[in-house]
């Protein structure tokens, strides 16, 4: 982040995302390796995290449109 919010000149960009995941259990890899793949192939997060969206702001102040 920078500049000041009081000001009006706050800015911030998202630098990067790491993601961990660990996952201890008796099956096979591949099998394992697929669940992901196809988990994060489903996920919205992951989705909006890695290509660009377009982004529709509402603000509204008791009931009316800010």
């Amino acid at each position: 982040m920078s500049g000041s919010i009081l000001a009006g000149t706050a800015k911030h960009a998202l630098a990067s995302i790491d993601t961990h995941l660990q996952i201890e259990a008796d099956l096979d890899p591949g099998v394992i390796r697929e669940i992901v793949t196809q988990a994060e192939q489903m996920c919205f997060v992951m989705d909006a995290i890695e290509r660009p969206h377009a982004v529709t702001r509402r603000s509204a102040f008791n009931g009316s449109p800010l």
